[in-house]
Parts: C-alpha cells; sequence; structure tokens
C-alpha cells in the first residue's frame, strides 16, 4: 500500500494516496498489536481458528521488519536476536527459512505429492528471504552485517554454478549444495542487487 502511494503521488491522485498512507499505517498497527511475540522476540503467524499465535521461528515472521512494518524498537530487536543470531537465522550460506533452533528445521527435498519431490521452506536458503533482509540491515544501519550475509549468498550461489553449470530455488543453509529445482531464476535475478552491494562497500 505504500509502494502503491508512491505511484499514486506520482500520478497525481493524492488523496488516494493519502487513503492508502493512512490504511498501511493502521495494518502495521495490527500487526504489531497481533503478531507480536514477545517470548520469540519476533512476530508469528497466527491460527486463524483458533487465535492462537504459531510460535514458529519462521523467515515470515521476519516480514513486518523487512518491510518496515514494525515499531523502531522492535526492528532492532529482531535484527539482533533472530537475524544475526547464529543460532537462529544466520548460517553459513545465508538466512535459512526456519531457524535453525526449531525442531522442523531441516534441509531435506520433501516428497509432498505422491512420489514428486517439492521444494522445502523448512531450513533451506532461499535467495528472496536473504536479500530483503540486507536491504533491512542496510536500512537500518548495519551494512557490514549487511556485506557478511551477501557475501554468503553469492558464495553460495557460484558453488552451485560451479559445480552444476546453473542456478537452483534453494540451497542447504549449513552447507551450501544445491537442493531443488535446477535452471530457476525468479527471484534468484536479486542475487545481482547483492553484488552491486559488495561493488558499493
Amino acid at each position: 500500500m505504500r509502494a502503491f502511494a508512491g505511484l499514486c503521488e506520482l500520478g497525481g491522485l493524492r488523496q488516494r494516496a493519502i487513503e492508502l498512507k493512512a490504511r498501511a499505517e493502521e495494518l502495521a498497527g495490527q500487526i504489531d498489536d497481533l503478531l507480536w511475540n514477545e517470548r520469540l522476540g519476533m512476530y508469528c503467524n497466527r491460527d486463524t481458528t483458533s487465535g492462537a499465535a504459531v510460535e514458529l521461528r519462521s523467515w515470515t515472521g521476519l516480514a513486518p521488519v523487512l518491510f518496515d512494518a514494525a515499531k523502531a524498537e522492535r526492528i532492532e530487536e529482531v535484527i539482533k536476536g533472530n537475524i544475526l543470531s547464529e543460532t537462529q537465522f544466520l548460517r553459513p550460506a545465508g538466512l535459512s527459512s526456519v531457524a535453525a533452533s526449531e525442531p522442523l528445521y531441516n534441509q531435506a527435498k520433501r516428497g509432498l505429492y505422491g512420489r514428486a519431490i517439492v521444494s522445502n521452506w523448512q531450513g533451506p536458503m532461499w535467495i528472496l528471504p536473504n536479500a530483503l533482509a540486507v536491504r533491512c540491515l542496510v536500512r537500518h544501519g548495519f551494512k557490514r552485517e549487511a556485506r557478511t550475509i551477501a557475501h554468503r549468498v553469492l558464495a553460495t550461489i557460484y558453488g552451485g554454478l560451479a559445480s552444476a553449470g546453473t542456478l537452483f530455488e534453494n540451497y542447504n543453509a549449513e552447507t551450501g549444495e544445491p537442493l531443488w529445482a535446477p535452471h530457476f531464476m525468479s527471484w534468484n535475478i536479486m542475487a545481482l542487487e547483492l553484488i552491486e552491494l559488495l561493488e558499493d562497500f
């Protein structure tokens, strides 16, 4: 909504931009009120049936911080206690999609539909959340840490290119081994942004 508000302003739709900005702030407040989990020091999903918090350290719980839809003090808490924590998300190959402290954390290819092997968001490193996290870290003054993550992710991608000659959808967060979906492009194109970051500082 913030991005759309910016487009509306460029197009001269000032009233619509004001409405979208107000709605964005309202939603950000609801995220803080309803999804913040004090015990985990990050945001959690909620069970839509019971309303109970789903206490799982997943990368989606970082999203309010990655998109600046969180209070300033909580942004720093999530960055220091989760994103940059080696007991949580920071792994040798980049940020994992689920924290290493979670029982669910694994690097396996998952066969969920009959004999088909499908992608796994339960631990492997994906470029999408890593690139979003690097952007967030740069915005909030953690440039050295952003550079470290960018370097780990790019080293992982390069390793896959060197060994298999292509990009993959995800990688083992511990070893950097390519896991699933060879010849995958999509958000892997965000690696170019990480290269620019390393060139800039």
